[in-house]
């Protein structure tokens, strides 16, 4: 499986997340970038959810549920609702946690969760 539009959207994603990069020295370009790249990063797995379904192995389809808890996507998640739906970034909540998975989709989607590799 290609997973074609995934990696569409995962180079999108990078491409705004190095725009928000590049406005960190002006608070009000950063924030005026950061829900859309939020929402960008977290249009990558919508997408991965919707190509992938029917193709998943067991082993996949228990982790890909498993990341729904994951901290760092639930930071994602908790902070583009605080300030897209509610206007309150900086609210305390960007105190982000440490990711206990990486993803790598540049060459062949790989995911490691400690010494696991899924994929």
């Amino acid at each position: 499986m290609q997973l074609d539009r995934s990696r569409t959207a995962l180079r999108q994603a990078t491409q705004a997340v190095e725009e928000l990069r590049a406005a960190k020295d002006s608070p009000e370009l950063f924030r005026d970038r950061f829900v859309s790249t939020m929402g960008m990063v977290q249009r990558v797995g919508s997408i991965i959810d919707v190509e992938t379904k029917g193709h998943r192995t067991d082993e996949f389809a228990k982790w890909w549920k498993e990341t729904q808890s994951e901290p760092l996507f639930v930071f994602m998640r908790d902070v583009r609702h605080a300030e897209f739906k509610r206007g309150e970034l900086g609210s305390g909540l960007l105190t982000m946690p440490e990711p206990r998975c990486t993803w790598d989709f540049r060459s062949r989607p790989t995911v490691r969760c400690g010494t696991q590799k899924v994929g």
